[in-house]
């Protein structure tokens, strides 16, 4: 049996799309970046800390020209992180919004053994891969509506205390 350290902060690594959010003028969907701002004041207001690569590269303006450099940081986080959540956005044509990242980050958190929550509209369902679908059947995994976290952000550290 694990005990948890009661005196550790508790570390959650939110992820989701960041490249296929900015748009043809170089804006990060502004829905996507209030959801995940708003995300983040609720974590850390909650004693919570945040790992975001969206607010490291400030929602897509400054983001690091190596890649090796990202993925070396985003592992580092993996390892770091106490539960990894991911949001699953749509766009305006009700299709998700691709992103590999998030895809790799779910492997990564799986192998890690790393409690993973997934928020987004009707999760799973058709649009996500076998893998992401099944993925419950390997890892722990939670998911959340997305109408549900934006309407009450907080629901969010609910989950998070229950699975971590």
């Amino acid at each position: 049996m694990v005990i948890k350290d009661m005196n550790k902060k508790n570390v959650v690594f939110l992820g989701g799309p960041i490249q296929q959010a900015v748009d043809m003028n170089g804006q990060f969907n502004g829905n996507l970046k209030n959801l995940i701002i708003d995300l983040i004041d609720v974590f850390e207001t909650s004693d919570i800390e945040v790992l975001s690569a969206h607010a490291a590269e400030s929602f897509g303006d400054s983001t690091p020209h190596d890649s090796g450099d990202i993925t070396a940081r985003d592992y580092r986080w993996m390892q770091l992180c106490d539960v990894y959540i991911a949001i699953f956005f749509k766009n305006g044509h009700n299709d998700y919004i691709k992103s590999d990242g998030t895809h790799i980050e779910l492997g990564w958190a799986s192998a890690m053994g790393k409690p993973i929550i997934l928020i987004g509209d009707n999760l799973p369902n058709e649009q996500n891969s076998h893998l992401v679908r099944g993925l419950g059947t390997i890892a722990s995994v939670e998911f959340m509506e997305l109408k549900e976290v934006v309407l009450n952000p907080a629901n969010l550290i609910t989950s998070v205390q229950r699975v971590n």
